[in-house]
């Protein structure tokens, strides 16, 4: 495929190559078996949450669902890959309905993820090997 070519995707074009390409489309444009699907539906903000890796998986596509209670311009968790624990102020955020890929065992194993709001959360994650 030319390098030219585009995707609409969501109201916004997205150029074919390693730099453009949306974490959510990845998984899907080059391929991987789906391995396994988890869904965590007490996030809070009173424990750290991690991910339960079936044997194999080397990446992850990661979901965000908020409390129908959360306004939908907030920061519904706070993440970090280092296996560092995030806090309530502290590590990458991900808003409702944002997307993130994990990629590697070992950024798998150390995803870890909190809600900064007094509500519970969902995550849903679909595995790849």
């Amino acid at each position: 495929m030319p390098n030219n070519r585009y995707i609409p995707v969501f109201n916004q074009t997205v150029f074919n190559n390693d730099q453009s390409i949306p974490s959510y489309l990845n998984a899907l444009i080059r391929g991987g078996v789906c391995c396994g699907y988890e869904k965590i539906s007490n996030v809070d903000n009173t424990d750290v949450n991690t991910l339960t890796v079936p044997t194999g998986a080397v990446s992850a596509l990661i979901s965000i669902e908020a409390n129908n209670g959360q306004a939908n311009n907030n920061i519904v968790i706070r993440f970090k890959e280092n296996g560092e624990d995030p806090t309530i102020a502290e590590g990458m955020p991900l808003g409702n309905y944002g997307t993130y890929e994990v990629k590697n065992e070992e950024n798998l194993a150390g995803f870890k993820f909190i809600s900064p709001e007094n509500l519970v959360q969902t995550i849903h994650v679909l595995y790849y090997k």
